[in-house]
C-alpha cells in the first residue's frame, strides 16, 4: 500500500498520488480545449473516455465511502454497434443516462449524477430528459465540462451532511 493510508475505512491517496491525478485530469482537460489537436491517446478514445476515467480515480480516492455506492451504466458501448445496442436495450439499458450515478444520499438529496461532457460537448435531449427527471425525484446533478469543474461538484455534495434518517417502508 505505498502511498497509501487507512483512514475512515477507506484507501486514501497521497498528497503526491492525489496531485499526479489532478495533474492528469487537467491535461484530460487542456487537450479537449485545445486548437483541436488532441493527443495521440485521447485520439483512440473518446475526450470525455479519459476525463471520465481522471474524475473516477479522484472520487475513488479521496471519497471511497460514497465511491462504493457509484457506478456507470454502459450507454456509450450500444452507441457504437448495432447488435450491441439492441442487446443493451434489451436489459434496459436507456440512452441519456448520467455518466456516473452515485446512491449514497447527502443533505437533502436522493442521490448524486454526473454527466461527463468534452469542452466542447453539449447535452443531447435524452439527456435532458434524465436531468429533468432525476432533479424532479430529488436528486442533485450536474453537468461538468472538466475535470476541475467535475471535481468543484463532487466536493460539493460530499460538504453536504450524510443523510441518515431511516427510510419508512421498504423490506421487512
Amino acid at each position: 500500500m505505498h502511498g497509501r493510508s487507512r483512514k475512515g475505512g477507506g484507501l486514501r491517496l497521497s498528497e503526491a498520488e492525489l496531485h499526479e491525478i489532478e495533474t492528469r485530469g487537467a491535461r484530460v482537460g487542456e487537450a479537449a480545449e485545445s486548437t483541436g489537436e488532441p493527443p495521440a491517446r485521447a485520439r483512440r478514445a473518446h475526450p470525455e473516455d479519459e476525463l471520465q476515467r481522471a474524475v473516477c480515480q479522484y472520487w475513488q480516492a479521496q471519497y471511497p465511502q460514497t465511491w462504493s455506492k457509484t457506478f456507470h451504466t454502459p450507454n456509450g458501448l450500444a452507441a457504437k454497434n448495432a447488435k450491441l445496442a439492441a442487446i443493451f436495450a434489451g436489459l434496459g439499458v436507456k440512452p441519456g443516462v448520467p455518466d456516473l450515478l452515485c446512491t449514497a444520499r447527502r443533505g437533502p438529496f436522493s442521490g448524486f449524477a454526473l454527466e461527463l461532457k468534452s469542452a466542447t460537448g453539449a447535452m443531447r435531449p435524452s439527456q435532458s430528459d434524465w436531468q429533468r427527471a432525476l432533479t424532479a425525484e430529488g436528486w442533485f446533478y450536474s453537468v461538468a465540462n472538466s475535470f476541475e469543474v467535475a471535481c468543484e461538484v463532487i466536493r460539493q455534495y460530499h460538504a453536504l451532511p450524510p443523510f441518515d434518517q431511516p427510510m419508512h417502508g421498504g423490506s421487512p
